[in-house]
């Protein structure tokens, strides 16, 4: 594995606090653009426009051009908080592996043994994504199923959901339900 350190960092709008990951668009021109576009990002820095924001943790290809190959690549995360067992703290988002900020004041996060990562629903990241898919209302039957209260910011409150992220949470819940009710079935006799 190669030093990330040596290697100057490619800027991307992933890094960019500017860019609206949920739409993916460009808050200062509002063009439709890729988390992994450096390009762009790069004349956004020359021109002063490129904000980073803190949370993103770099890519591969922000320290590797497309004409390069790429070793393999594991993201810097000695500075990334940890939880109780040691484990870095950090949540998929749609702009990649990002330092997992709590949903709320005083909420003790912790890493998922089997999946790697803080679950979504205990992040403020988590939450804005899980509003922006699904809606407040089943954002908030998810939030209650896991125990912890969803916090609605005022431009979220009448969040309806994208129709395609809907279909697949009721499909998901339809095959947790029937998961359900054959292993009731099974020890029911």
């Amino acid at each position: 594995m190669v030093d990330q350190s040596k290697r100057p960092l490619i800027p991307s709008c992933s890094l960019c606090a500017r860019f609206d990951s949920l739409r993916g668009v460009c808050g200062m021109n509002g063009e439709n653009k890729e988390v992994f576009d450096t390009e762009s990002a790069a004349r956004c820095q020359e021109e002063g426009r490129f904000i980073r924001y803190i949370n993103a943790i770099p890519n591969s290809y922000n320290f590797y051009s497309l004409d390069e190959q790429i070793p393999i690549f594991q993201p810097d995360l000695s500075r990334i908080p940890r939880d109780a067992k040691g484990l870095p703290l950090v949540v998929k988002t749609n702009r990649g592996l990002e330092r997992a900020v709590p949903a709320y004041e005083g909420l003790t996060l912790r890493v998922d043994p089997v999946f790697g990562e803080v679950p979504t629903v205990f992040t403020y990241q988590g939450q804005r994504e899980m509003i922006h898919r699904l809606g407040v209302h089943l954002a908030k039957q998810v939030a209650e199923r896991e125990g912890v209260p969803l916090d609605v910011l005022p431009e979220e409150e009448s969040s309806e959901g994208c129709p395609e992220y809907i279909n697949d949470f009721m499909e998901e819940e339809r095959i947790r339900e029937t998961v359900r009710n054959r292993s009731r079935e099974r020890w029911d006799w």
